[in-house]
């Protein structure tokens, strides 16, 4: 009994901290000026997907082609061409071949981003100059 005593005089002397009633507040600021800026967007992306969706199923694959496809190919263009070569049953090779070339040209993209825009700067860089 006298541990007990002893434990919550040691408990009153030194209090748990008190978890922080604002512990949220950092997420929620930083999320809601970001769902106000893809705010606009919504509407079209939902409907791109619809849309995608409609034509996987119209082209004769299932249902879950349409998240694979979403999922694992980052690019609009290239997932709408792989519907017509995966119900055609193209080769491995030729979809591997199609994708590089068409996948390609972010190459291009990202070889013109102007370095200023960079989080390295231009420092990363010697082609540009300030």
């Amino acid at each position: 009994m006298e541990s007990q005593s002893e434990a919550a005089r040691n408990l009153a002397r030194h209090p748990a901290p008190a978890p922080p009633a604002q512990a949220e507040l950092p997420l929620r600021r930083d999320l809601l000026p970001a769902a106000r800026d893809v705010a606009g967007i919504c509407p079209g992306m939902f409907l791109l997907g619809v849309i995608f969706g409609l034509a996987v199923v119209h082209a004769g694959l299932a249902w879950w082609w349409t998240p694979l496809f979403s999922g694992l190919i980052f690019g609009g263009s290239l997932e709408f061409l792989l519907i017509v070569m995966a119900a055609a049953a193209a080769p491995l090779a030729a979809i591997a071949l199609t994708s590089l070339l068409v996948q390609g040209r972010h190459i291009f993209y990202a070889v013109s981003f102007p370095c200023t825009r960079s989080p390295a700067g231009c420092a990363a860089s010697t082609r540009c100059s300030r």
